[in-house]
């Protein structure tokens, strides 16, 4: 009964619930030497398995007392009842079932060391089977914890909008996980290594849950199994930020005449100089769409060394922080954006500063068209000459 007591801890714990103004014997005797050296109150239960061997034994002795004057039946049990412990602790070869593993796990496991992944559903049940899908691909995952564990171990999920939205089962609510919310948080799991999103689903069609939040194409379908690239979320978002449409033209410091594939033009740009706090080159910028985009670009910026054609610094962005993909833009809307070039491990001296425009899918990139922007072979042009 007094490891019983101890094991408790030294507050109440019932029902998952902790109550830690109910103090428990355990937390007044913590002070004695033998106890505190035990450390974890659960070890507790094992001193429960010495008085529990001496009742069992004690039981045993009085049956064969009771069973003394029928010798057949006492010799019966002193048979049967060891023979059943034996078999009881008996590490013979246990029955398995051989697991069929999805050929996208095959695939991921010849893919570099450290393509990590979120699988869904989350939670503690679903996270121990993904633990045994990571012995075949040998990738980190986001979750996967087969023990009791401290609520710590969770803190970078809890950190995290959308893996918080995905471990809770919350259903897509736009009012409450706004698009700025959602791009720092699909920012960070690109930082961090992560490169799949695994949705786990026995019918058809993966769940509406997750479906919601993943409006993009799967890389990957098969049974039971869709797989979706973090960084093309990135480019189609659930719950883009939709900012209030502008067609009036701009007044900007420089004026510009510059065309891609018919799709985009730049009205100009205002160049303020250096920022010397962030120690980064702002430019604004004024974008206009030509036409109804269906497909997500990415404009770059690039800092050249005219000497030697050394790429400097660069910048690639999709507008307005990764929150205004060009498949938002409607005909004529005018877009003013602001992109920082960080100049860092920029010496001092004059840069060319060239920009374009590539496909996020392909890479491809836009052809542009001016009369007065200087264009080079890599379909950049240039913008302006930049003094460190």
């Amino acid at each position: 009964l007094l490891f019983v007591i101890l094991s408790l801890g030294p507050v109440l714990r019932f029902n998952g619930n902790l109550y830690e103004d109910i103090a428990l014997p355990a937390q007044y005797l913590s002070w004695f030497p033998p106890i505190r050296a035990v450390g974890r109150p659960t070890f507790f239960v094992l001193g429960v398995l010495l008085p529990l061997a001496m009742l069992a034994a004690h039981g045993f002795d009085r049956i064969l007392i009771v069973l003394e004057e029928r010798r057949l039946a006492q010799t019966a049990f002193m048979i049967l009842l060891p023979g059943f412990l034996l078999l009881e602790y008996w590490s013979g070869e246990f029955p398995g079932r051989v697991i069929e593993v999805n050929p996208f796990y095959e695939q991921l496991a010849h893919e570099p060391d450290g393509t990590a992944i979120i699988q869904l559903p989350m939670g503690r049940t679903a996270s121990k089977r993904y633990l045994l899908l990571q012995t075949y691909h040998q990738q980190p995952i986001v979750e996967g914890l087969s023990a009791r564990t401290p609520d710590e171990a969770y803190q970078y999920i809890r950190d995290n909008p959308l893996l918080l939205n995905w471990f809770e089962n919350t259903p897509l609510d736009c009012n409450v996980l706004t698009g700025e919310r959602v791009m720092p948080a699909l920012n960070q799991l690109v930082v961090d290594g992560f490169q799949y999103i695994v949705v786990h689903h026995q019918e058809k069609e993966i769940p509406n849950l997750f479906a919601e939040y993943l409006p993009l194409e799967p890389v990957y379908q098969g049974s039971g199994l869709s797989a979706f690239k973090v960084a093309d979320l990135k480019y189609q978002p659930p719950c883009p930020t939709i900012y209030a449409r502008v067609t009036d033209l701009p007044s900007p410091e420089i004026s510009t005449f510059i065309t891609w594939d018919e799709k985009i033009s730049l009205l100009g740009y205002d160049l303020p100089g250096i920022d010397p706090e962030a120690n980064a080159l702002p430019i604004a910028l004024y974008w206009q769409a030509l036409a109804r985009m269906d497909e997500s670009f990415v404009a770059y910026f690039h800092l050249i060394d005219p000497e030697t054609g050394s790429l400097i610094a660069q910048a690639d962005v999709i507008p307005r922080g990764w929150s205004y993909p060009t498949t938002l833009w409607e005909k004529d809307e005018v877009v003013e954006d602001t992109v920082l070039i960080p100049l860092e491990n920029v010496p001092p001296g004059e840069y060319e500063l060239r920009v374009g425009w590539y496909a996020a899918d392909s890479a491809a990139r836009l052809r542009p068209d001016s009369d007065q922007a200087y264009q080079f072979f890599d379909d950049s042009v240039l913008l302006a000459t930049i003094e460190r």
